[in-house]
């Protein structure tokens, strides 16, 4: 019986499932009764991607399982989730999806099943489900690539580049060898951002980890050459040197050799345009002196607000009516100073504009001010109020998958390696707050989760509470904690008492 164990299990490393399931059926046939046996013939068929075979030992193991074992709703959970692996991968996705959560149930820490639940209702086409089913499983174990990988897949299906990238890259940081995430990122980058030559390298490094991806990423790799070559071949802006050219000879090579009369010279070989635009602004400056109409000097003397004198003549003739006449403003004047008042006129709501707008910007910063203190003074002394909502998020420092630190504080609380261990095989998680210590049951994104892992608690006689706490960028989860205790010597004696 040892050695046909042995070979059993030199199969499955050697990766011949084949023989396994052999010695499998040996050893079934000497102990009908051992639920672990079924579970590695499911392996082993699960392998072979023989998965209704594998559903049907896995079936039969959870029907021998001893639920009131020590880890057996830990066991009887990660069989539920591998049968619902089964049915996914045949299409089965609602019996799937039923399974996944008779898995969560048995065990809130089981990440795995929470990812494929997540994996269920992608296939359902219920993204959102799919982006909180596998935050929870990332809220279980931060460092699980799967989940961040099947979260960018949710994201990439609801058009959401620039979250399914990072999701992409997070898993790439905790597995840099996971060539499905680099073809996914490479997919968004091709699909969603219109990015081919980030998404070009992407599938060749999924290449380079899983050749397998090499015959279907061969027509794609053809579109890519060609968008990136489109995206190249843009027209050179044309030669404007060339275009126009100062030199006469080169735009005009028929007057080389002509005979051309002395007032074209500067068209002869040789000479250079500029040397045509200097001559001919030259002559303008020698031009002689244009005299104005009569008519054309008054007007502009009228517009620049000043007496038109057509001569001394008239000057003086002027001159003497005003000393016979009474003073009768001209026509004309009186023209000039409308337009000039209307100008003036023009340029005093711009004055008033800026002198109103830095009234009111003054207005509102009192307004701001007086607000602000009428706020503080009325709340400075208003009593703080206890709810069972925890809101130090940012005060939270994980030091380990099983302890987190509360404290407001600075002070670090050194924990015994015997307290941790023994938390840690409770599958709990130590919480050190400033009040004292509180054991963390598990963190639900649903509040039937975590009611039902209250009414668990408390049919074994303990006294949990829910504590809500809202994760930015995730939502509002569940947590299920006991305590609160003063000392880790009482957080010894609950840990021993949980064991009971």
């Amino acid at each position: 019986m040892d050695n046909i164990l042995q070979q059993l299990f030199a199969g499955i490393d050697a990766g011949d499932f084949e023989e396994a399931i052999r010695n499998c059926t040996v050893l079934i046939s000497g102990q009908p009764l051992n639920p672990m046996l079924y579970e590695l013939r499911g392996d082993c068929y699960f392998n072979l991607r023989k998965y209704e075979s594998a559903m049907l030992n896995y079936a039969e193991s959870i029907e021998l399982i001893d639920i009131k074992s020590d880890k057996g709703k830990e066991n009887l959970s990660a069989l539920y989730n591998k049968k619902g692996s089964c049915s996914l991968n045949i299409n089965n996705v609602d019996e799937a999806l039923e399974d996944f959560k008779k898995a969560v149930k048995l065990n809130p820490n089981n990440f795995e099943a929470y990812n494929n639940k997540g994996k269920a209702h992608r296939a359902r086409g219920e993204y959102k489900q799919c982006i909180d089913d596998c935050s929870q499983a990332l809220e279980i174990n931060y460092k699980y690539p799967a989940a961040y990988n099947n979260r960018g897949n949710a994201y990439y299906l609801l058009g959401s580049a620039d979250e399914s990238i990072s999701d992409y890259n997070s898993a790439i940081l905790m597995n840099p060898t996971y060539a499905n995430a680099y073809y996914n990122r490479g997919s968004s980058h091709f699909i969603l951002k219109k990015n081919y030559i980030e998404a070009k390298r992407d599938w060749e490094d999924a290449i380079r980890l899983d050749p397998s991806y090499s015959e279907e990423l061969k027509e794609k790799f053809v579109e890519l050459d060609r968008l990136i070559k489109a995206e190249e071949d843009i027209p050179n802006a044309p030669d404007f040197d060339k275009m126009f050219t100062t030199n006469v000879n080169e735009q005009f090579p028929e007057l080389s050799t002509a005979s051309l009369p002395d007032e074209l010279a500067h068209l002869r070989p040789g000479s250079q345009i500029e040397d045509v635009f200097e001559n001919s602004q030259e002559d303008e400056e020698q031009d002689v002196e244009v005299k104005l109409p009569e008519s054309l000097l008054q007007l502009h003397k009228e517009i620049v607000n000043e007496p038109y004198r057509a001569s001394e003549d008239n000057f003086t003739a002027g001159q003497q009516t005003e000393t016979t006449e009474p003073k009768q403003e001209p026509e004309s004047n009186r023209q000039i100073q409308f337009s000039s008042r209307y100008f003036r006129e023009e340029q005093k709501p711009e004055r008033s504009k800026s002198f109103y707008a830095i009234i009111g910007l003054s207005s509102f910063f009192f307004v701001v001010i007086a607000a602000f203190l009428i706020f503080y003074f009325l709340n400075i002394n208003k009593p703080t109020e206890t709810a069972k909502t925890e809101n130090k998020i940012d005060t939270i420092k994980k030091t380990s998958n099983n302890l987190i630190f509360e404290r407001a504080d600075s002070i670090r609380i050194d924990i015994p390696k015997e307290i941790e261990d023994m938390v840690k095989q409770k599958n709990m998680i130590l919480i050190i707050a400033d009040s004292g210590f509180y054991l963390q049951a598990g963190s639900y994104k649903s509040e039937e989760t975590a009611l039902t892992k209250i009414e668990e608690l408390e049919e074994a006689g303990f006294e949990p509470e829910i504590f809500e706490t809202e994760i930015p960028g995730k939502g509002l989860f569940y947590r299920v904690r006991l305590g609160m205790y003063q000392t880790l010597e009482d957080v010894k004696l609950m840990v021993n008492k949980l064991g009971m």
